[in-house]
């Protein structure tokens, strides 16, 4: 299966993670901060499930229900969703 991600900038793919985890997680964009941990702004187990599923989506692939807990900020899902 190919990877939709790998047409997109890493500024363009960024910005897909941010706008997922911030739909998932019911937090305005703004105020993620790319480096802080997911759980420091409170997005809870059930959130990490929808992120995963959604980073799936982007990237054209099955990704694990505990990517946000190994990936667990927004540079390490941009990181994750580049190198697949």
């Amino acid at each position: 299966m190919s990877n939709p991600a790998s047409k997109l900038t890493r500024d363009e793919l960024r910005e897909r993670v941010v706008a997922i985890v911030s739909e998932c997680a019911e937090i305005a964009p703004e105020r993620l901060k790319y480096s802080e941990s997911l759980h420091r702004h409170g997005v809870d187990s059930l959130a990490g499930v929808n992120i995963a599923y959604e980073i799936g989506l982007l990237a054209g692939r099955d990704v694990p229900s505990v990517l946000v807990t190994e990936h667990d900020t927004i540079e390490k899902l941009v990181n994750y969703v580049a190198g697949t």
